[in-house]
């Protein structure tokens, strides 16, 4: 259950569940949200995300072999975008670790949590170290947008500058919250952990600041434009991370790691058979989920979401498209006869 449920609901809100966690499905229109955050600051309730700590002597070493980024490199305070996936190079579960200092944080999608504890504990041997579920009695707020340092500045006056990933302890509107640099939305942000009991106060003086509350409908027009897949789309446990354009979170120069050798072959290799990409879509409504696209005759890929970009005033997608049609500029054509155009991610005028 989210910690701000009932400030949501006397707001308007619509809550829903995403394989049993309760999420903010809609503050109403998402198109309006969504140019709403574009133009200053949108204020999600992500809550229903997980947070995974990994405690002990060894967490660092130990985890370096589990995930494909670099985690030795990590000092405290900083961060990196990370993949887990199995010994045939699939994913599990994509991953944002955090070096604190004391712990290793791994913020995840909430559904993959427990697959990610479990998959994690089972190579745990002798290592002296702990992997736990330390999402409970938290929140965590994401304000993203070009005004989100700012409109946050006004109630936590010390903020410093943010890189992504890079974190810092401030006091907001009285309460404390670890603040964290963002771009999981394509858009300058920041994500506040913090206890759940403190959430309420810090949203109400973030929504008095200025900050337009969005819920999940508007997040997923940001994420589509801004090209970041996310698991329950275009991410699944059979998706290699390079397919998806996941190469920010793969160290190649790192060594060994579960999965290393299938995700260095593919590599070496030089291509996968298939990469997530963007269509531009002809018509007025947007690509039905899963349709099959060709090219010339022959099957070309699969669109996997789509919707009507309010940023550029046109129909969207990403899909997974075959190796051989993937330059931008590329024709293919969708079953009900309208044309899709290949183009690089993130989505650009």
């Amino acid at each position: 259950m989210l910690p701000l449920r009932e400030v949501h609901r006397s707001a308007g809100a619509l809550l829903g569940e995403d394989e049993g966690h309760e999420v903010v499905a809609s503050y109403g229109d998402p198109a309006a949200g969504a140019l709403a955050a574009l133009a200053g600051a949108g204020l999600l309730d992500l809550s229903d995300r997980g947070r995974i700590a990994v405690t002990g002597p060894d967490r660092v070493s130990w985890l370096h072999g589990m995930v494909t980024a670099d985690v030795k490199r990590l000092a405290p305070g900083t961060g990196c975008p990370a993949a887990m996936v199995t010994a045939k190079g699939r994913l599990v579960a994509l991953a944002r670790v955090f070096a604190r200092p004391d712990a290793l944080w791994l913020d995840l999608d909430g559904p993959r949590a427990q697959p990610a504890i479990d998959h994690l504990r089972r190579f745990l041997v002798m290592e002296d170290c702990a992997v736990t579920d330390a999402s409970g009695g938290t929140a965590l707020l994401g304000l993203h947008g070009p005004g989100a340092t700012a409109l946050l500045r006004s109630i936590a006056p010390e903020l410093p500058e943010f890189d992504e990933y890079a974190q810092a302890t401030v006091t907001a509107a009285g309460q404390e919250a670890v603040v964290i640099g963002s771009r999981e939305l394509g858009l300058p942000g920041l994500d506040l952990w913090l206890a759940a009991s403190s959430a309420p106060e810090v949203w109400r003086a973030l929504r008095e600041a200025g900050a337009v509350p969005i819920g999940r409908d508007a997040a997923e027009v940001l994420r589509v434009e801004a090209g970041r897949p996310r698991f329950g789309a275009e991410l699944d446990e059979e998706t290699l991370p390079l397919e998806a354009g996941l190469d920010r979170a793969v160290s190649y120069d790192k060594g060994c790691y579960v999965g290393q050798e299938v995700i260095a072959r593919v590599t070496y290799r030089g291509h996968v058979n298939r990469k997530l990409v963007g269509l531009w879509i002809e018509g007025t409504a947007p690509a039905a989920a899963r349709a099959a696209l060709s090219a010339d005759g022959s099957p070309a890929g699969e669109v996997r979401t789509s919707l009507v970009s309010p940023r550029f005033r046109r129909p969207i997608a990403l899909a997974y498209v075959r190796r051989d049609r993937i330059a931008p500029g590329t024709a293919l054509l969708l079953p009900d006869g309208r044309g899709a155009t290949v183009t690089p991610l993130p989505f650009t005028a």
